[in-house]
């Protein structure tokens, strides 16, 4: 019986698309990056035309949004790091002025 493909998330653009297809692979979770080629073909990046959808079997639907979940609030604690970096060390934009 097939497992039918469910879309797991629009990201924006190719490169981003290719990190989270990184992500759940690595993770055993195979699934398929559909593209219209607009994004690459004329370097969209925002916008509409710069979506690129990812699909997973259903059967690991669950399972790849915990996946992202953790991926995505990784990258949260990673700016959350980078502003109180910036706050400790007092840097503002005024900094560079001085």
């Amino acid at each position: 019986m097939l497992n039918p493909m469910v879309e797991l998330i629009v990201v924006n653009g190719i490169p981003q698309a290719e990190l989270v297809r990184s992500v759940l692979e690595g993770n055993g979770i195979p699934c398929q990056v559909i593209s219209s080629g607009t994004a690459s073909s004329f370097g969209f990046t925002v916008g509409p035309m710069s979506d690129v959808p990812i699909y997973v079997a259903e059967k690991h639907l669950a399972v790849a949004q915990e996946i992202l979940d953790q991926l995505f609030s990784a990258e949260e604690e990673t700016i959350a790091d980078d502003d109180n970096l910036t706050d400790a060390l007092n840097i503002t934009e005024d900094s560079d002025s001085e």
